[in-house]
């Protein structure tokens, strides 16, 4: 049994995977040493990198998750 769809056939373009090669983190929280208190920035440029999901994970010396706030530019 065949079926013909109205308007068919359809293109769809359909992307690259993602690179993550090419994604870049940068700044002084990528650069130093953690203390007690320390509060940092960093950059995480994804230029180039393709379309898909970044996920950003901060942990401390013991493998505990810390808190992270974000801007997005």
């Amino acid at each position: 049994m065949r079926f013909f769809l109205s308007g068919s056939p359809f293109v769809i373009k359909v992307g690259a995977q993602p690179d993550a090669s090419k994604v870049r983190v940068t700044g002084p929280g990528v650069e130093h040493g953690i203390l007690a208190t320390y509060q940092s920035r960093f950059i995480v440029e994804t230029r180039g990198a393709g379309a898909g999901q970044l996920t950003v994970r901060i942990r401390g010396p013991k493998g505990k998750r810390l808190p992270l706030r974000q801007k997005l530019r």
